[in-house]
């Protein structure tokens, strides 16, 4: 990545107000608030068609006090919200007597501008066709057992088809390139950013690429807009996270490019340390699959994970982002990390109740589906010795792990003293299935692997436990998420390891997603979203689509930021405001800062 200026006689092949780099949720997004608020926009995307990480995932958002949440009359306070983002996002410094919280101050400031725009952005999106969505009000967060969270519940709207059932992100992403088609937004598909273009003040003014043409550069009249995702299909800046990740389920061409770009620029990088965690099936990933989601649950009843010594090592049903950063505990004594590899160990019982039920990416795959990974003995004995084999073949990618000798003596003891909760019905080492969101995973989970009711393959969403529980037909057990192993097999097998949704790490911005120099001060004309940009969740993790929400947000925000600007030395009054504001300062949308957002209507 390279940083130059401008000279006056670079001829430009491309010229826009606003360039937007990366096709993902958060771009189009900018792309649509722009072209809105009455910029010209053209979007350089990668890859060879467009959505980014977006398109695979299931392309919910978590917006706090949406509008649905307000009609039900379920309260998500403002100071509240913010406790409960500051104690999960960074809690070795969470301190409720700081003003802001013990957070960063631009930390602090883009959690507040996010509960203060977030749902009239999203309200706006929807009135511009942008997006269609419904609303799940029992859907837990992911931490609700905290004190701190206290509406617990109702953040989370997903996709909706024109059908009006549940869509993914693939439907997230339809709409919204839609939307960028109506506005006259140019798209262009197999164009690489190689580096940024700045005037001699060192303000931003456009981009080179590689294209399927060649080289060639874009003018960014008004500012250019990044959001071209994380790092978590480079290796050498992925073994800087703070927790060890063996690949993830982002768009594979999501390899930080945006990062040695910033760094250049003078940028303040923030959170590289941290990701959006979750297991992932290490060998699709080791095959470098370019359809690998996550492991986000693991799913079914008699099924439990155990490490290299045979033993469990975390409770099976922690939300993902919680279980990516277990797997990642340090040994100081052994020097390792003995929950690196974790074993699901399952039964013939779990392998028909739950094969294909999905949100586990096919690890208890069913018909038809890939199942290469799956490891099968027809005892313990035999199903341990296939799993060593395994193991060993692909020691040379996880630094050596291999079995303990004595595995197969472990996993035996390890399911008897499992079964054994199983039957109590408490799980007195890991206490699973003993928070609301396991509860509701578990349910929606085995009903979704019962029905099957979706043509397009999709799992079946519910609204709530309860809906997800009447059409299950599990065997009445103290704990719905524990059943014991049988004692007879056959067995299967799988290998998880950490991985990543994808990555945190970018640099630091404002509210309006301009990028922030180590003093504070900005760098004109560029702009980062998305996941390329510095998380404000730090290490934590809301809910259900906390990614999509703050991401589509500030997406929002800077596109329609950058659409006001005027490109430095441009004829015309720097306060230009750009056609189409009007409508845009009707939504509701506060300005920057983290001053209490202009009221939304029916708030």
């Amino acid at each position: 990545m390279s940083v130059e200026v401008a000279g006056t006689s670079l001829r430009w092949t491309r010229a826009a107000d606003v360039v937007v780099v990366g096709s993902g949720a958060s771009g189009l997004v900018a792309a649509v608030s722009a072209a809105e608020a009455g910029a010209r926009v053209l979007v350089l995307e990668k890859g060879t068609v467009v959505g980014g990480t977006s398109r695979k995932g299931e392309g919910g958002w978590w917006v706090p006090n949406n509008r649905a949440m307000r009609e039900l009359g379920i309260e998500d306070p403002r100071d509240d919200f913010l406790r409960f983002y500051a104690r999960t996002s960074r809690p070795d410094r969470y301190n409720p007597r700081d003003p802001t919280l013990g957070l960063p101050r631009w930390e602090f400031e883009l959690q507040a501008a996010f509960y203060d725009n977030a749902a009239a952005v999203f309200d706006r999106l929807e009135e511009l066709g942008a997006i269609s969505g419904f609303h799940l009000a029992d859907f837990p967060d992911y931490m609700s057992h905290l004190p701190e969270d206290v509406s617990k519940r109702a953040h989370l709207t997903i996709p909706k088809l024109p059908s009006g059932e549940p869509g993914t992100g693939l439907e997230l992403i339809r709409r919204l390139t839609e939307a960028c088609d109506r506005r006259g937004v140019e798209i262009v598909t197999g164009h690489r950013v190689t580096g940024a273009l700045t005037d001699a003040e060192g303000t931003v003014a456009g981009v080179r690429y590689l294209g399927p043409d060649g080289p060639g550069t874009a003018r960014a009249e008004r500012g250019v807009v990044f959001a071209s995702g994380g790092f978590t299909h480079n290796p050498e800046l992925r073994g800087n996270l703070a927790s060890p990740a063996f690949g993830g389920g982002a768009a594979v061409t999501n390899e930080g490019d945006f990062v040695p770009l910033a760094q250049r620029l003078g940028a303040a990088m923030r959170n590289m340390g941290n990701a959006w965690m979750s297991p992932i099936v290490l060998e699709r990933a080791l095959r470098g699959d370019p359809e690998l989601k996550c492991a986000f649950i693991v799913v079914g009843d008699s099924i439990l994970l155990v490490n290299r010594y045979g033993r469990r090592g975390l409770d099976e049903k922690m939300v993902y982002n919680e279980r990516g950063l277990t797997m990642g505990q340090w040994d100081g004594i052994a020097c390792e990390y003995p929950n690196l590899l974790m074993f699901p160990i399952w039964d013939q019982r779990c392998q028909d109740r739950f094969a294909g039920g999905g949100w586990d990416d096919g690890t208890i795959a069913g018909p038809g589906q890939d199942d290469s990974h799956v490891i099968r003995g027809v005892t313990l004995e035999e199903l341990a010795d296939n799993l060593r084999a395994r193991v060993d073949a692909i020691a040379g990618h996880t630094g050596g792990v291999r079995l303990a000798e004595d595995f197969t003596e472990q996993l035996r003891a390890t399911i008897a003293r499992f079964n054994g909760f199983a039957r109590a019905g408490v799980d007195e080492d890991f206490h699973r299935g003993e928070v609301p969101i396991e509860q509701f995973f578990h349910a929606a989970t085995a009903a979704a692997a019962g029905a099957q009711a979706r043509e397009d393959g999709e799992q079946v969403v519910f609204s709530s436990r309860e809906e997800a529980a009447g059409v299950t037909d599990d065997e009445q057990v103290p704990n719905p998420t524990m059943y014991p192993l049988s004692d007879t097999g056959p067995y299967y097998a799988a290998i998880h390891a950490p991985g990543t949704l994808d990555t945190k790490g970018g640099p630091a911005t404002d509210p309006d997603g301009r990028v922030l120099r180590e003093d504070g001060s900005v760098i004109e004309g560029l702009y980062a979203v998305g996941n390329c940009a510095a998380s404000a969740s730090a290490r934590g993790y809301l809910g259900p689509g906390i990614t999509i929400g703050p991401l589509v947000t500030f997406g929002f925000l800077a596109g329609r930021h950058a659409a006001g600007r005027v490109a430095a030395g441009s004829a015309g009054a720097t306060s230009r405001v750009p056609a189409g504001s009007a409508a845009v300062a009707a939504s509701g949308v506060a300005a920057s800062g983290v001053a209490a957002a202009t009221p939304v209507a029916g708030a």
